[in-house]
């Protein structure tokens, strides 16, 4: 496990990709701040970055594709199992080093923000207990939305379809995000809980949410680990 491990974050961190992708959702994540009202206390910045967050949502399912579909067809899963190590062991290495890669992307430029809001307003709105919360939930969100990718990569075994069926369902939750059922379809969606959490409407309903990613990270896996186990890779 931990070769396999070490062989998984290898790779992530030796891919170009993955730092492009970060540095555009820094980048972009903070252009769109500037589409709206500007934030003028460090945690202002902090929602305004959060709020755009599940608009971001697409790069990790491109990092998604490259990162698992590919591995598929380049048959590195293969190998590894070809070595000897048992497909659980594989998926939990490819699981654990692609839920990093999900926290590189989104968590990372979160995380500059906020320290930049803290530099550049001071702590003026910025309550520590409240920020820690935002930030956990945050990253909460972040693997359940990983989760489904991991998900459908394992499941479509290529990179094709990891790539194109997500995004078809990225601009469908978007669309319903926006629609007459918004409020409720968002309680259940961890792109729409990002946007409740940004607006501060998360009140009352904080263990659902947890449960509720709970749920999305641990089908997430469960499935993966379903499809992995039943394929006939050849």
């Amino acid at each position: 496990m931990s070769d396999l491990l070490k062989a998984e974050f290898y790779k992530m961190f030796r891919t170009k990709m993955l730092w492009g992708l970060l540095a555009f959702a820094a980048v972009m994540g903070n252009l769109m701040i500037l589409d709206g009202n500007l934030p003028g206390t460090a945690r202002e910045f902090l929602d305004a970055f959060v709020y755009n967050m599940p608009l971001l949502y697409f790069l990790l399912i491109i990092f998604g594709a490259m990162f698992i579909g590919t591995e598929f067809d380049n048959r590195t899963l293969q190998s590894y199992l070809t070595a000897g190590h048992k497909r659980g062991t594989v998926l939990a290495a490819k699981s654990i080093s692609y839920f990093a890669a999900c926290l590189v992307i989104l968590f990372i430029p979160l995380f500059g923000d906020l320290l930049l809001g803290i530099a550049v307003w001071g702590n003026n709105g910025n309550g520590s207990a409240g920020t820690a919360r935002t930030m956990f939930l945050a990253l909460y969100m972040i693997l359940a939305m990983g989760s489904l990718i991991l998900l459908l990569g394992f499941a479509f075994q290529d990179t094709g379809r990891t790539l194109t069926v997500p995004l078809i369902l990225y601009f469908l939750m978007i669309f319903f995000m926006n629609g007459d059922s918004a409020q409720i379809i968002a309680r259940y969606l961890p792109m729409g809980q990002l946007r409740l959490l940004a607006l501060h409407q998360m009140e009352g309903i904080y263990v659902q949410t947890l449960v509720s990613d709970s749920l999305w990270i641990a089908g997430g896996c469960i499935g993966a680990y379903g499809f992995f186990v039943h394929s006939d890779l050849k």
